[in-house]
């Protein structure tokens, strides 16, 4: 009995550590485009961590000249350099449903359907692949909350990794956040452990917007991992 309690008690904590860390990169990154994005894995499959590594290195190293064949006029106009690499930067989230699936949101350039299929099938023997973009934050007068920052990520969570048992860990690039965003946190909230919560979320909101308007933040392409396993 008092397993499953602190089964429990873990469980709720791990899903507040990623609600936290998607919420404060929607936050952060709330004036750009969202993207979902799902990939699964089959029984040939190998490392699904391996295959996600090797992923990200092709994202981030193609141009969108490379797979101009999948672009129409639409399309094309979503870039502003067809020779520069693609920006993304990402908040991933490993599960353990099927035979391993990976949820990741991310800011950044537009992906094809088809090449990102075609790549992961290439790395991970997989068609199983999902891209999808999410209407953009209009501010505090949009009705719908699913468009809040914090809708967002409850979206995510509902909706993409809706099986709380198979959560495994996640991982984010440097650009989702900044380099020592879950520290900062940390210490705010002791700092700040006889305050309210929104008084809490607050002061870190602030925090968030001086970073981004003194452009502290570095655009980096490599990743910080975390995990809340």
């Amino acid at each position: 009995m008092q397993d499953d309690s602190l089964n429990e008690i873990m469980k709720r904590r791990q899903k507040a550590r990623i609600f936290h860390r998607l919420l404060t990169g929607m936050y952060f990154h709330r004036t750009e485009q969202f993207r979902f994005m799902t990939l699964t894995s089959s029984p040939r499959s190998p490392s699904i961590r391996v295959s996600w590594r090797r992923l990200k290195s092709v994202i981030r190293s193609t141009c969108p000249i490379d797979f101009i064949e999948h672009l129409n006029e639409d399309t094309l106009g979503k870039f502003k350099r067809m020779t520069e690499p693609l920006k993304f930067e990402y908040c991933a989230i490993f599960t353990e449903e099927g035979e391993g699936v990976i949820h990741i949101v991310y800011v950044g350039d537009y992906i094809p359907f088809y090449w990102l299929q075609e790549k992961w099938m290439n790395i991970h023997k997989s068609y199983g692949v999902n891209i999808e973009a999410v209407r953009k934050y209009r501010g505090v007068k949009v009705k719908d909350k699913m468009y809040y920052p914090a809708g967002l990520a409850s979206y995510v969570l509902n909706q993409y990794v809706a099986n709380q048992d198979a959560l495994r860990t996640m991982n984010w690039s440097r650009g989702w956040v900044y380099p020592g965003f879950v520290e900062d946190w940390t210490k705010l909230k002791r700092s700040m452990r006889y305050e309210s919560k929104e008084d809490k979320i607050h002061e870190w909101h602030v925090r968030l917007d001086e970073i981004k308007k003194h452009d502290c933040q570095s655009t980096f392409n490599g990743a910080w991992l975390g995990d809340c396993s």
